[in-house]
Parts: C-alpha cells; sequence; structure tokens
C-alpha cells in the first residue's frame, strides 16, 4: 500500500500524508471561504459584483503560475522549502489583507501575495509528494489528502462567518493569517521521496545514495508534445471553471434570494463536509474502476446539479444541491494529480502537474469573474450556472478520448 521498509519503525509515509493533510486543510479553506467575505468588501468598497469577482480570480492565476514553479522545485530539490515559503506568504498576505484601506490593496496582499503563497504550497508539492511514497492505492491516499480541502471547507467558512459576525472581515482576516503559518511547521516533516530516508518503492531493501531507483515517465518538454496534456488541460479549465463560479458566487446568490447570512454560509460547509466521503469512496473506486468513468460520473453529477441550483429558491433546495454537488467535486478533485501520474508517469510529475494546475487558473479566473459580470448586467446567476453546467458536460466528453503516450 505504501512504502515501507522492513525496519520496525512507522511508516513515515504516513508522517508525509498527515502534513499534507493539513497543508490542503490550511490553504484551501483560505481559498475557498473568500465567498463569505464577497458581500462585506462590496459594501466596504463600494464596488460592483463583477469586480469583486477579479480579486478572487487574480488570487487563482497567481496561485497557478506559481504553481508551475513550485511543481519544478519538488522534482529538483523537494517539496519542504517551497512549501515552508508559500505558507510564510499565504500568512503574510492574510494578514496584510486585514489592514487594506484601499480597493487596489486587496490586489497586492490578497490577489498576488495569498496567491503566490498557496501556489507554492498547495496542489502540485503535496500531491507530488503522496503520489511518490503511495503506490498501489495511490487514489485513496490522494483521496485522503484532499479530504483535507473538503475539511478546511467545512470549518473555514463558518469560522468567517462567526468571526465577521462578532468582530468585523478585517480581525477575521487576521485571525486566519496567523493561523495559516502552521503551513512552516508542516513543511518541515515533508521529504521528497522514499530514498531520501534509505527506501526503496517496492520496500524491499535499503538503496544508496548515490543508486536511487529511476522513475519512469515523461519529461514536462516530451508531454508538451503529446496531444494528452493539452486535452487534459482543456478538460481541467472547463471543470474549473464551473466550480469556482460557484465556490465564489453560492454564498452572494443565496443572500440575494432572502436566505440568512449564516445559513447561506453553512452551504459552503455542507460542500466541504459531503466531498469528504466523495474524495475517499471515489479515490478507493478509481483504484478498482479506473480513474476514466469515475472521473467522467462526477463531472455529469455537477452539471446535473449546477441546472438544479437555477430552480433553487428554498433552503431545502440549496443543502441538497451542496450535498450532490460536493460528493462529485470531492470525487473528481484527487482524480487530476492521480490521472496525470497514469497518463505521464512519476519522473516529472511535479513539472507536469504545474502545468495541468495551470488550468485552474483560468477556469478559475472566467469562471467566477464570468459570473460577477452576467449577475452585474442581469441581477441573476442563471446564465451563469447554465454555462458552468455545459463546461462541465464538455469537460466530461473529452475524458474518453484521453491516451497515455508512450514513455519511450
Amino acid at each position: 500500500m505504501f512504502i515501507a521498509s522492513r525496519k520496525k519503525r512507522p511508516h513515515y509515509g504516513w508522517i508525509i500524508l498527515a502534513a499534507s493533510f493539513l497543508i490542503a486543510l490550511l490553504t484551501y479553506g483560505v481559498q475557498y471561504s473568500f465567498g463569505v467575505f464577497l458581500t462585506e468588501l462590496e459594501e466596504e468598497f463600494q464596488w460592483t459584483r463583477a469586480m469583486i469577482s477579479w480579486v478572487p480570480g487574480l488570487h487563482v492565476s497567481f496561485m497557478c503560475v506559481f504553481g508551475l514553479f513550485a511543481g519544478w522545485f519538488t522534482d529538483r530539490y523537494g517539496p519542504r522549502v517551497i512549501v515552508g515559503i508559500g505558507g510564510f506568504f499565504t500568512g503574510l498576505g492574510l494578514v496584510l489583507t486585514s489592514q487594506v484601506s484601499a480597493p487596489w490593496q486587496l490586489y497586492i496582499y490578497y490577489s498576488l501575495m495569498v496567491g503566490v503563497g498557496i501556489g507554492c504550497c498547495a496542489g502540485p508539492p503535496i500531491f507530488t509528494t503522496v503520489s511518490k511514497w503511495f503506490v498501489e492505492r495511490r487514489g485513496l491516499a490522494l483521496g485522503i489528502v484532499a479530504s483535507g480541502i473538503g475539511l478546511g471547507t467545512i470549518v473555514m467558512a463558518p469560522v468567517a462567518r462567526h468571526l465577521i459576525s462578532a468582530y468585523s472581515w478585517q480581525t477575521s482576516y487576521l485571525v486566519i493569517g496567523f493561523a495559516t503559518w502552521v503551513i512552516i511547521v508542516a513543511a518541515l516533516l515533508l521529504k521528497k521521496q522514499p530514498e531520501d530516508i534509505g527506501v526503496l518503492p517496492n520496500g524491499r531493501g535499503n538503496p544508496t545514495r548515490h543508486n536511487p531507483p529511476e522513475l519512469k515517465g515523461l519529461t514536462l518538454l516530451q508531454a508538451l508534445r503529446t496531444r494528452t496534456l493539452w486535452l487534459l488541460i482543456t478538460l481541467f479549465i472547463f471543470a474549473f471553471a464551473g466550480l469556482l463560479m460557484v465556490m465564489y458566487h453560492l454564498v452572494a446568490h443565496a443572500e440575494d434570494i432572502g436566505i440568512p447570512e449564516m445559513t447561506a454560509a453553512t452551504f459552503l460547509s455542507v460542500i466541504g463536509a459531503s466531498s469528504i466521503p466523495g474524495r475517499i469512496s471515489v479515490g478507493m473506486a478509481s483504484d478498482r474502476l479506473g480513474r476514466k468513468p469515475v472521473l467522467i460520473f462526477c463531472l455529469l453529477l455537477q452539471a446535473v446539479m449546477m441546472l438544479w441550483l437555477i430552480k433553487s429558491t428554498s433552503v431545502w433546495m440549496f443543502y441538497l444541491f451542496a450535498v450532490i454537488w460536493g460528493f462529485g467535486y470531492g470525487g473528481w478533485a484527487p482524480l487530476m494529480p492521480a490521472i496525470t501520474a497514469e497518463l505521464f508517469g512519476l519522473r516529472h510529475m511535479g513539472s507536469i502537474l504545474g502545468l495541468v494546475s495551470f488550468s485552474f487558473g483560468i477556469g478559475g479566473t472566467a469562471g467566477p469573474a464570468l459570473a460577477g459580470h452576467i449577475f452585474t448586467a442581469t441581477d441573476s446567476y442563471s446564465t451563469a450556472w447554465l454555462i458552468g453546467a455545459v463546461g462541465m458536460f464538455l469537460a466530461a466528453m473529452i475524458i474518453p478520448i484521453l491516451k497515455a503516450p508512450r514513455m519511450g
């Protein structure tokens, strides 16, 4: 199941898994809680919904640009340094965001600094590291790490809402910013790959430092020449556009139709909670049934639920949406690194996954910004949800034509 030596000692893979889980919890909890702050910032700076939507959009773009660098750095030097740097900038950016007095400062402190921080410590560095430590049940291991994203969404959104209600949105960002510096401690526990502590991937024997096992797979340059990589990126652009459209605008949409603020914030928590069984059960299912069929199922499930959201007008309809949507999202999120490893191998997985993760930036910028502009123009999100559903459907249709390129 995991990389292990014959010595009687705790399997270090579990420590890697726990540290990666904590990092995912904090970084994605910060990211997906922005929807709770959207209407607060709108009132504070008298911006339109369209203008506010560019703050998280640019944040996601910076996150993915530096995620590409972080993936390369992880392949070459390991995750510890880059994740530690990322944790420092994430916390610092949030602390400075709590002190902003002009709209342009949000772009510097939140969009840029927090984006750079999360890009350096989430995504490629932790998912690549876990992939190298777990072999036979990689889907399950990645599902467990990704469940940290769900738990972060459960915890961070209502905590932020409570702090905003009791104090202010500034105090909320200050508290969350200090809390995220725990990432720096978690980074110290990460190691590049099993041979760093004298363990072979098959668990048999102890390699010398000068003769580590060779990882198979394409280089980034080789992957760039394949049709498969560009199809994979296109697939996830569509998927992330729909995903982040919902994650950043769902709370505001619910408040707009008269649902109380605290109740609206809990919808994100329900999405996070239902994503956890989705991540673990679908991760296990993908180990048995293959990545492609379960990925298709999850994306089609979300497409259907975005159509449901158009007609949702009561609290129970939003809760039902949140439960099913969260399960579907939880299912496909950990499959992104798993299917990347399956198609291109582990040799340069960090760099390739960093490039694939750039789809998060493109889709994550386009989706929320488009939804914001549609709302400003029409005073409704219905057209945005319809476009998101079509994007999810198109993403699912790309999956059957993905073919693993020759490893050479």
